[in-house]
């Protein structure tokens, strides 16, 4: 099992705006959700860096995307520091690449289950 297996925090920025969700990294695989969007993809670190490319579904009708689309390929690329729960980087969409995200991930701390 990887230690970047986890769930994570992830908020993200671009021009039009910010969002957040959250993501599972498990084994090179991605999913998730955020507030109007669920997400799906692959990641593969080398060392501290990883790529990760990532595609958008709408779920959410009531709350407008920040980007402008709904269904996106989003690739990022960026640094995970050894020992560190925070991984910042930079991305753009393949359909839209014009649009650039900033992303930082938080790892959330796993929770036991017992009290």
């Amino acid at each position: 099992m990887s230690e970047e297996n986890g769930k994570y925090s992830v908020w993200y920025h671009t021009a039009r705006g910010e969002s957040s969700g959250t993501l599972v990294l498990k084994d090179g695989k991605i999913t998730g959700e955020g507030t109007s969007l669920s997400y799906s993809g692959s990641y593969v670190m080398t060392g501290n860096s990883f790529v990760a490319t990532i595609k958008t579904w709408r779920r959410n009708k009531d709350v407008a995307s920040v980007v402008g689309t709904d269904e996106l390929e989003i690739v990022v690329a960026g640094n995970a520091p050894g020992g560190k729960i925070v991984a910042s980087c930079r991305g753009y969409a393949t359909n839209a690449p014009d649009i650039a995200f900033d992303v930082t991930l938080v790892r959330i701390k796993d929770e036991s289950p017992h009290h």
